[in-house]
């Protein structure tokens, strides 16, 4: 029998990639289906960006490796577009282009942690920086927010958890799972922490487009501190929805930039020509289009709301913001797992429940409106009235 490591073996199996195998087997295929499973935008990426990667493959390196760090031009783009909306101002070698947050995040752990360290999260919790964690040996520490005090940032609470062995808080604002965004008040006064204790502050900027504060969204890029003790993660697949371009970029200092290169060049070596080409048009050419889609998902989830509230159902929005609504409920009698089954087979709805989130989420469902079309809004709700 094959041997795996126990830190493999520990991890739970990937919610979405489980979640959409449960669909296959748990859905009514031959009705609508309402999936509010995963944070996709449900439109195509600009015509820009479209047009970009046409051009690219029409010229000889397109299949080509770049430099590690990124092709110089976008990390200039990356370094400009910044610097015009965040106080704090960085330049190329503050910039590493790399092939999505997710694969950012798990590059960036040994160059900061080793097996046997510590990595505070605050849950919820994005389950990807969990899993992460778990396979690098790392040991996660937990510190849950109060759904009743809006998942406010327990300060002291966070500051005692760390000891010799914590090496980093991971904070991700706009909250994914919740959807909450944090102000500038909140972010400083964690990352002031960081600096305190001399611990990483790993900032997940994924969702900043989407802050209730655009476009000036908080951010550590706003502290004059940045970037000492900190790294800023970013990505364009929802920015621009090409998720499956897997194309971001991190924030950092330029020590931290160097030994972070010796991991990508160790791990993918670089970012597609294809997707470094797709994510420079956006950001040259795209913002208006931004500006339409950022309006649009706004009004998508006000709607949502206010329907919502008007609905009678039992559930309980604790949270939203960005592609997000966090949901709880009162009745302890079905956790949200069998819950979440349960909306598949009887309403068609697929949806994340609160268990891959962290601990005491056990009775909370996490809904991605991005790929959920304006016209099915009403019916979802009605649905979700329906389950509870």
């Amino acid at each position: 029998m094959n041997k795996f490591t126990k830190n493999i073996e520990d991890v739970y199996f990937p919610p979405i990639v489980e979640f959409k195998a449960q669909a296959a087997k748990r859905l009514d295929h031959s009705k609508p289906i309402f999936n509010l499973n995963q944070a996709i935008p449900n439109y195509q990426p600009p015509d820009v960006i479209k047009k970009a990667i046409r051009e690219e493959l029409e010229k000889p390196s397109y299949c080509f490796y770049t430099f590690d760090e990124g092709i110089p031009e976008l990390r200039d783009a990356i370094a400009d577009s910044l610097n015009k909306t965040f106080v704090k101002k960085v330049s190329r070698p503050n910039i590493c282009v790399v092939p999505g947050a997710n694969n950012a995040y798990f590059s960036m752990l040994p160059v900061i942690a080793s097996s046997g360290d510590e990595v505070i999260l605050l849950t919820p919790y994005y389950f990807n920086h969990y899993m992460s964690l778990k396979i690098a040996g790392i040991k996660p520490v937990e510190i849950i927010l109060d759904p009743a005090d809006s998942f406010s940032l327990p300060y002291d609470k966070i500051e005692s958890s760390v000891t010799d062995k914590t090496k980093a808080i991971v904070f991700v604002n706009p909250c994914n799972p919740t959807g909450r965004s944090y102000t500038q008040a909140e972010v400083d006064k964690l990352y002031e922490i960081c600096r305190k204790k001399k611990i990483y502050l790993i900032s997940d900027e994924v969702y900043s487009c989407f802050h209730d504060s655009y476009p000036k969204p908080a951010s550590v890029l706003n502290n004059n501190a940045f970037p000492d003790y900190c790294i800023c993660i970013n990505s364009f697949s929802k920015t621009y929805s090409i998720t499956g371009l897997r194309a971001g970029f991190i924030t950092a200092s330029e020590e931290f930039i160097y030994h972070f290169t010796k991991v990508q060049d160790s791990n993918v070596v670089c970012v597609s020509t294809l997707s470094q080409a797709a994510a420079l048009a956006g950001i040259k050419y795209a913002d208006e289009w931004l500006n339409e889609k950022i309006a649009f998902l706004k009004n998508k989830k006000e709607k949502f709301i206010d329907l919502f509230k008007k609905s009678g159902t039992k559930f309980k929005l604790i949270s939203s913001g960005s592609f997000f609504i966090y949901l709880n409920y009162d009745d302890h009698s079905i956790k949200a797992k069998d819950l979440c089954f349960m909306m598949m087979e009887k309403e068609n709805i697929v949806a994340l429940p609160g268990e891959y989130f962290g601990s005491c989420q056990d009775y909370a469902v996490r809904l991605a409106l991005g790929n959920l079309q304006e016209s099915e809004i009403e019916p979802v709700i009605e649905k979700l009235a329906k389950i509870m």
